[in-house]
């Protein structure tokens, strides 16, 4: 954080979904017009969604497996293969944080950028937005970066060790980005192909789980209030705004600094509350 004291936190309001562009679109557009000594940073604050899978002779792995952007492959010592699949998100929809000198110009600049919608703090009618302080910047930060982290199939004791194994040069050394065919290294194919016996039973363990979802999704009303049991707004409080039957999701309004937003979550995500 700048030491500048008329350097100071500001938070811009922005369409949902589009914060990526919108914060290239701006800093291209204050480079543009000269005011890099206006601003001393920007910050999308993001949150990393780790899945970690594994899979053994009571859930076979798939026959053969592929490192990509998001997921990677480990074999374990144990005989098992361990799925890690990392994906980052906004901790925060619809603002980008920006320290800067707030002057006219500068205002002016940023909340005519296509994609800004306005400041937090800013009542409209030519009055300019407050800034955050310094101690609710903090907290706000301390959570960039920040790991929620999903276990599947897991044993006692797995939580403890690392996300990444201590084997990972030497699986890294053997899949060189390519497929490893777990039964055979020389039957590499081009396609991940997926082999189950217990189809049936895959498939009745589906439908249990959907005619769950049905159940639970009765349970819920719009105007109740729910918490979020998971993701980036874990135990964030919301009123439910849309139920869709279909795919069994239900919109959750919830307030960020004072501006509503609608979270799209899974009807297990929640919980009712009084």
């Amino acid at each position: 954080m700048s030491n500048n004291k008329y350097f100071q936190w500001y938070i811009a309001t922005t369409i949902i979904g589009s914060e990526e562009s919108i914060f290239n679109s701006l800093m291209d557009k204050i480079k543009a017009y000269d005011f890099d000594d206006h601003i001393s940073g920007m910050k999308i604050i993001n949150y990393k969604d780790i899945q970690v899978e594994y899979f053994d002779e009571n859930n076979p792995a798939p026959r053969s497996m592929k490192n990509s952007k998001y997921i990677n492959w480990y074999a374990l010592d144990d005989g098992r293969y361990k799925k890690v699949t990392t994906k980052v998100y906004n901790k925060f929809p619809g603002y980008i944080f920006i320290n800067m000198i707030m002057t006219d110009e500068i205002w002016y600049i940023i909340r005519n950028t296509p994609g800004i919608t306005g400041f937090i703090g800013s009542s409209g009618k030519g009055a300019k937005p407050i800034p955050i302080s310094e101690d609710e910047i903090e907290v706000l930060f301390s959570q960039e970066n920040e790991e929620i982290v999903t276990y599947i199939n897991d044993k006692p004791g797995d939580k403890n060790k690392p996300i990444i194994p201590e084997t990972i040069k030497e699986i890294n050394n053997i899949q060189n980005d390519d497929f490893f065919d777990t039964k055979n290294n020389n039957e590499q194919q081009n396609e991940v192909v997926l082999e189950n016996e217990n189809s049936d039973q895959v498939q009745e363990n589906l439908n249990t789980i959907e005619n769950n979802s049905s159940n639970l999704i009765n349970e819920f009303k719009i105007g109740h209030s729910v918490q979020l049991l998971t993701g980036a707004f874990f135990g964030e409080i919301g009123i439910i705004k849309n139920i869709n039957d279909e795919d069994k999701s239900i919109e959750i309004e919830i307030d960020l600094f004072g501006r509503s937003n609608l979270v799209k979550v899974n009807v297990n995500e929640i919980k009712k509350i009084d």
